[in-house]
């Protein structure tokens, strides 16, 4: 297998497969995978070019088509999946359906990149230690914690809107790390 372009035949056998969409997810897991090799290092910058330039003719083939990749929601079988990753590794998949609204815990700093199953780059942006994590600086106030006030609302430390409005990515802090809430508007 020629390890510069390993991924082209993990994708045309998941072409091939009975069910190719679940085909497709597993093999961006294998290839995610994969990359975590260092001798497949090069392929998988390679893939990410693939995708990219794949992603960018898209767009331009389907250029008043942009419902598809812009409006997910007015589906009555609404399906949309993301691909989120840290540092170029794969942490999770998530699919947004009826409830429009998911919740990844456990984020701590790094780069996050948060693509469509098909691959488009949505978001990509980095995370740092402030946006993440609640510290009690010195000489400050004391923290109000939910059991002390009714009113207490938690606010996002960061907002992101994506997909001309359509979706929103919002960061919350936590004690140890912190949480992405992705919703659909």
């Amino acid at each position: 297998m020629n390890r510069e372009l390993y991924f082209i035949p993990v994708l045309q056998n998941a072409l091939k497969a009975d069910d190719p969409e679940s085909a497709l997810r597993e093999s961006f897991d294998k290839i995610s995978q994969l990359s975590k090799d260092n001798k497949y290092g090069q392929g998988f910058e390679n893939f990410e070019i693939f995708l990219g330039e794949v992603c960018a003719h898209h767009v331009l083939l389907e250029k008043d088509n942009l419902e598809d990749l812009s409006d997910c929601s007015q589906s009555i079988s609404f399906s949309c999946e993301l691909i989120i990753f840290r540092d170029d590794i794969l942490i999770c998949t998530v699919s947004l359906n009826e409830s429009k609204t998911q919740s990844i815990h456990g984020i701590v700093p790094g780069t996050y990149t948060v693509r469509l199953s098909t691959g488009r780059v949505i978001w990509r942006g980095y995370l740092s230690q402030e946006d993440l994590i609640i510290r009690k600086r010195p000489g400050s106030q004391s923290m109000k914690f939910a059991a002390d006030s009714d009113d207490l609302k938690t606010e996002p430390a960061r907002v992101v809107t994506l997909l001309g409005g359509r979706m929103v990515l919002k960061i919350f802090k936590g004690f140890d790390s912190g949480v992405i809430q992705i919703e659909l508007e």
